[in-house]
């Protein structure tokens, strides 16, 4: 979920932003996850938008790669959903 001033992208509804260490995700998809997040600070702006309507479609397309493939790691025991702002 892209948030203001947030540095990980990963949230829970009972405990809020958080990287479970029983995940078990790779350096590289967190790394991945990382960048995504850098991304959405540099390109948006809150009250004004994207910086161009291309840049939320990459944003968005890049995210719902990230969201399946993280899916695809947790199993169906978490229910990844992926919010980005526009």
């Amino acid at each position: 979920m892209d948030e203001y001033g947030s540095r990980w992208p990963l949230w829970t509804y009972d405990e809020g932003q958080e990287d479970r260490p029983e995940w078990n995700i790779p350096s590289e998809m967190k790394a991945e996850l990382v960048a995504w997040t850098r991304e959405f600070h540099f390109q948006f702006e809150e009250g004004l938008g994207w910086d161009t309507p291309t840049a939320f479609r990459a944003h968005v397309k890049k995210g719902e790669s990230l969201a399946r493939r993280l899916q695809e790691l947790l199993g169906h025991e978490y229910a990844v959903e992926l919010i980005v702002m526009n």
